[in-house]
């Protein structure tokens, strides 16, 4: 019997030690972790700390009751623990050291009878020693694999036309390079058969702020591929998140991929702003200071990996859309208003463009109305029940120069008041022409000179942001929510209308009545079509007499518009064209 009670009372005694060290392990690492204000972390412990001396007190006193508790609270605190362990290792994946990995092929004709890089031994090889890329480390990566004569050339229709009269015999270019070849003239006349990989550190030499405090802009850079996110490739999504912590205020500004802009520390050509990226993100980020005289104080660079990734990890996220349309990727019918999306949805519907009336311009918008969607369900309570999986899955999935410390004070300050954040839209416009660019100087190329008002406008809202002004909110809150769905098309839609603008310079995305000719108009079911008619009806019938009384005024210009239009389209590649309606 006093052996019973000896070996219950030492079993009481381990319990007891082990509570108090696993509370007092708990506490030490929620405070290293260090995302609890520090209020909260105060009353956090001393709640902890008096509920475990409560549980000794119940052991002591042989309740039974104790026993159970003091078993349960220890498994509650082990897996606590788990997941603090997650968001610690998550939050060290954070680092200020980033590589850039670019790629360089070695082409030969088609025709040719080399298939391998050996087959090259001694033979010639042309390439073209950029001002921007060091081909030094390419060529000495080279010389390990083969020996070969090498010449030097100043001009890609030069180097091309010799490698096709049989002058050389092979030719070394940036990956990026042949990816524009490939899309406005072809590639289909050369074969690779090498690839050369050459790693390069990142530094960032951005304008650090306490994110807590102070306003700050982050460059989100969009590269157009998946998977290695060290991969350096164009970047097709550009858009600026300018953030106000004490206001909530964020501001998002899009700049279109083809915008016509001088690359920092060029001289001659202008080029694309999505070519850009082909020379790493702070090419992207010194062009867009320049273009606009702001700091650039973070940047993020994402590929399509990272939104799918995201986005999944969310269980999916709420978008508007302006507009009725199916994607010419993957075939996805989207509703005017908001939609659920899955990663793979949204990636579509941020990518798509030649089904849009403005083309690349709704585009952007597009995109901003998925980084917005991304941020309302981010900042909200829900994100709690998937916590883990988002950490898990977005891991090493993106680059970044925030730390972990600009995180961890972040999520503090938002945990002392979720939500709340006011997110207003921005796209700079502009007008679509043919031209010469740095990155491909052979031929002209679409691009968009950037409107010099929309341009002074972005400058201006940028300022209001940094100097705390409230700005109107594009977007309400989310309701009739529908799901895209697959659809069997013959050919993309690309009629749609461009919609009446209003006058004011953010619209509030709810409430909007849509008088435009819905491209889902040949697809979609009777009853779809007699329930959007009879919902536009009244406004119709009222829009009806002003249309009437300005046809006959309009006739003239819309004619001199038309032939503008005509003359643009025996001009622009079949591509672009989608972009000009």
């Amino acid at each position: 019997m006093k052996k019973n009670k000896r070996e219950n009372k030492k079993k009481k005694n381990i319990l007891n030690i082990i509570l108090s060290i696993i509370t007092i392990t708990f506490i030490i690492f929620l405070k290293i972790i260090n995302i609890l204000p520090t209020l909260y972390f105060i009353i956090v412990s001393v709640v902890i700390i008096l509920f475990t001396i409560l549980l000794l007190v119940l052991n002591k006193k042989k309740k039974k009751i104790g026993y159970i508790l003091s078993i349960l609270i220890i498994l509650i605190y082990l897996l606590l623990s788990y997941y603090l362990g997650i968001t610690k290792n998550y939050f060290s994946s954070f680092s200020k050291i980033h590589y850039n990995e670019d790629t360089y092929l070695v082409l030969v004709d088609k025709d040719s009878p080399y298939d391998k890089i050996k087959d090259l031994s001694n033979k010639s090889i042309g390439y073209i020693n950029s001002e921007l890329k060091d081909m030094n480390k390419v060529l000495e990566k080279l010389d390990k694999e083969v020996t070969m004569n090498k010449e030097e050339y100043t001009d890609y229709d030069k180097l091309f036309s010799d490698l096709s009269n049989n002058n050389i015999d092979s030719l070394l270019i940036d990956e990026s390079y042949y990816n524009i070849k490939a899309e406005e003239t072809g590639t289909d006349n050369y074969k690779i058969i090498y690839k050369i990989k050459i790693r390069s550190l990142v530094k960032s030499d951005t304008k650090e702020v306490d994110i807590t405090k102070d306003p700050f802009t982050i460059y989100i850079s969009g590269i157009d591929t998946y998977g290695n996110i060290e991969t350096v490739s164009r970047s097709d999504v550009n858009i600026l998140l300018t953030v106000n912590p004490t206001t909530k205020q964020v501001l998002l500004t899009s700049i279109p991929r083809d915008s016509y802009v001088q690359l920092a520390g060029t001289k001659g050509y202008k080029d694309k702003l999505t070519h850009a990226g082909n020379y790493g993100v702070n090419m992207s980020i010194d062009t867009i200071k320049n273009l606009l005289n702001i700091d650039i104080n973070y940047y993020i660079r994402v590929n399509f990996s990272t939104v799918e990734k995201i986005i999944d990890s969310l269980r999916g996220v709420d978008v508007y859309s302006e507009y009725s349309f199916v994607s010419y990727i993957d075939n996805y019918k989207f509703y005017k208003g908001y939609n659920h999306m899955n990663g793979k949805q949204a990636l579509a519907f941020s990518r798509e463009r030649k089904t849009l009336p403005s083309g690349d311009i709704d585009r952007g918008r597009n995109q901003e109305a998925v980084i917005e969607a991304i941020i309302r369900k981010a900042t909200s309570s829900e994100i709690i029940y998937n916590y883990p999986t988002i950490l898990k899955n977005t891991k090493n999935t993106f680059q970044t120069n925030l730390t972990d410390k600009d995180i961890t004070s972040l999520i503090k300050k938002e945990l002392t008041n979720l939500g709340g954040w006011n997110v207003t839209s921005n796209v700079i416009t502009g007008e679509g022409k043919l031209d010469y660019t740095y990155s491909y100087p052979t031929q002209k190329l679409y691009v968009m000179n950037i409107n010099n008002e929309s341009l002074n406008k972005t400058i201006n809202l940028i300022n209001k942001v940094i100097n705390g002004d409230k700005l109107d909110s594009s977007y309400g809150q989310p309701g009739n929510i529908k799901n895209p769905d697959k659809v069997i098309v013959t050919e993309p839609s690309q009629d749609t209308e461009k919609p009446k603008e209003d006058s004011k310079d953010n619209d509030t995305k709810d409430n909007v009545t849509d008088n435009t000719k819905d491209p889902l108009d040949d697809i979609l079911p009777d009853d779809d079509k007699s329930k959007d008619n009879n919902d536009n009806t009244s406004n119709n019938n009222e829009e009806n007499n002003n249309d009437n009384n300005e046809e006959n005024n309009n006739d003239n210009n819309e004619e001199n518009n038309d032939q503008k239009d005509d003359n643009l389209k025996d001009i622009l590649p079949n591509e672009e064209k989608a972009n000009n309606p």
